[in-house]
């Protein structure tokens, strides 16, 4: 019987394919756990009992002094989920109450206050049970998931395509905004997903899994963590990953936040890579690279741009410009059913991108030269392509007015050009292709300009026929961080 094991912590022998809680031997590592709980919790009531009952400088007893874990205290917010405060699962009693059982913390404590294991026994839960869902949809490639020193993967036949990104706090997210939004860890794990997932489809090739390395504050919330592995599940099945599962990772210490993710996936077996161009013959059987784009393409792009810097500089508002405040919601924080000119909506847009995948594999199969993710500005996304595969691209800004338009009402607030977030403004993770000018695209896709003869005087990139400053985001290269 194999040990699952995560970072030389040995969490007990289980059966492969059974999700972590309630498994037989988890309960042999919960001694220390429930003792450290009962630690805390004589601590609580000793505290409280010195609290009590003060002495005032006249010596008269002042009134008692309700201490905030007292469970007397009829006024307190609940952090547990309902299905706990309703009678399942019940641990330590109380309005504060540290639960360690099988499935680990529950409670406003931080992962300074206890230790990996129990920090990880939730998540785990979480990232066990998607992939119980996701390996039930198709022959399980999962061998092995989280636990062991390595997850193990059957991924033949075909082609591997691994990718790797990191979201670091101060550098790609805040945790609050200028304009008051505290992100949630539910957002950052679906958002440093969508990146990664936007890349595999880039390739033309399907999502297969995720390995997750995070670097915790020790004042980070342990529920917090909790909610970012549900947000990488979630964005996982709803951006249409189905079969995409959770292998395992890393948690470590650190001052800011950051979480990284591997990603890799599989395309049908396709003929060796094309040496002079970097691309894969049988476009339909390959990955699909940058550099195939050839004289006479026509570039299209698949998803969406401009949204998400939109909604960066809404959340970046200090300065009350935008008449509707960004809303946060209990569940999934700025709503998406709202018009898609609302500032929301546009916030929500650069929280939580929609990255088209399944356009991918669908361009891929209707003969791709060339694709990229952009995540770093259409215009220079664009030019990493020309340079790539040696042509030149115009961009025909009249076909992107269906993208400009839901901007304005956005732009007019901080006199800003909607054109100049569509060109410039990355995030989105809207995929960028080349095909023949022959090729019937896919439903999704619009063809926004066309690829031509590279010379040593002709730009790489143009707009309108006009050269254009290929500015977007660099990580070294940008002086203002977000």
């Amino acid at each position: 019987m194999p040990v699952q094991r995560l970072r030389g912590r040995c969490l007990g022998p289980v059966e492969l394919g059974q999700p972590l809680p309630q498994q037989q031997g988890l309960r042999q590592g919960l001694g220390r756990a429930r003792g450290f709980g009962h630690q805390r919790r004589c601590q609580r009531r000793r505290s409280a009992g010195r609290r009590i009952r003060q002495t005032a400088a006249g010596g008269e007893p002042t009134e008692p002094v309700r201490s905030s874990w007292s469970p007397s205290d009829r006024h307190f917010h609940d952090p547990r989920p309902r299905w706990r405060r309703n009678g399942r699962g019940q641990g330590v009693q109380g309005p504060f109450a540290l639960e360690i059982r099988e499935v680990g913390v529950v409670g406003p404590w931080t992962v300074a206050q206890v230790s990996e294991e129990e920090l990880l026994r939730p998540v785990l839960e979480i990232f066990a049970a998607h992939n119980e869902r996701a390996e039930a949809a198709r022959s399980g490639r999962l061998l092995l998931g989280p636990g062991d020193d390595c997850a193990v993967y059957d991924l033949t036949p075909g082609r591997t395509v691994v990718t790797v990104d990191t979201q670091t706090q101060g550098q790609d997210y805040l945790r609050t905004y200028p304009c008051g939004y505290t992100v949630r860890g539910w957002e950052l794990g679906w958002k440093s997903a969508a990146q990664n997932l936007a890349d595999v489809a880039a390739m033309g090739a399907l999502p297969t899994g995720l390995v997750i390395s995070l670097t915790l504050p020790p004042e980070t919330p342990v529920d917090w963590v909790t909610d970012m592995a549900r947000g990488y599940c979630a964005a996982i099945r709803t951006l249409g990953a189905a079969h995409c599962t959770v292998g395992g990772g890393d948690v470590g210490s650190g001052t800011e936040l950051s979480a990284t993710v591997a990603a890799f996936g599989t395309v049908p077996e396709g003929g060796p890579l094309d040496a002079s161009h970097g691309s894969a013959r049988g476009r339909a059987s390959g990955p699909v690279l940058r550099s195939g784009a050839r004289p006479g393409d026509v570039l299209v792009l698949a998803g969406t741009v401009g949204r998400a810097a939109a909604g960066l500089e809404i959340l970046m508002d200090r300065q009350g410009a935008f008449p509707m405040p960004v809303p946060e919601h209990a569940e999934t924080g700025p709503a998406w059913g709202a018009p898609e000119d609302d500032p929301s909506a546009l916030a929500a847009s650069q929280l939580r991108p929609l990255p088209p995948l399944h356009l991918g594999p669908d361009l891929a199969a209707a003969g791709a030269t060339a694709m990229i993710d952009v995540s770093d500005g259409l215009l220079k996304d664009a030019e990493r392509v020309a340079r790539a595969s040696g042509v030149a691209i115009d961009v025909d800004s009249s076909r992107l007015t269906p993208l400009v338009e839901p901007l304005r009402r956005a732009a007019t607030f901080v006199d800003e050009d909607p054109l100049e977030w569509v060109l410039h403004g990355g995030e989105d993770h809207g995929i960028l292709a080349t095909l023949p000018s022959t090729a019937d695209l896919p439903a999704g896709a619009i063809a926004i300009g066309s690829c031509g003869e590279s010379t040593d005087r002709a730009p790489h990139i143009s707009v309108d026929g006009r050269p254009r400053d290929q500015r977007g985001w660099d990580h070294f290269a940008a002086k203002d961080r977000v």
